[in-house]
């Protein structure tokens, strides 16, 4: 899980502010709006132990693992499934 929360040194150096308002719609929007709904998930779980699947690309994951991380939880396992081939 760690290796994929951070940005590269190559996603750091490639930044161009051409495609800096799809980004914005793409990426952080959609983030924004991931962990609005995960925080509802988690309020309607309540307190113990529960299981969430989250069917989102995987650069998605970075704001999960930090907006998880702020509200407390860590990782004890986590398990990655393939949903579907794009080939």
């Amino acid at each position: 899980m760690t290796f994929d929360d951070l940005r590269s040194r190559a996603e750091h150096l490639d930044w161009d502010p051409t495609y800096q308002v799809f980004v914005q719609a793409i990426l952080h929007a959609r983030d924004a709006r991931l962990l609005q709904i995960l925080d509802g998930e988690l309020v309607a779980a309540g307190p113990g132990p529960s299981r969430l699947a989250i069917v989102y690309g995987a650069r998605h994951m970075r704001a999960v693992v930090s907006g998880l991380s702020k509200r407390g939880f860590h990782a004890r396992r986590t398990e990655w499934l393939k949903v579907f081939n794009l080939h």
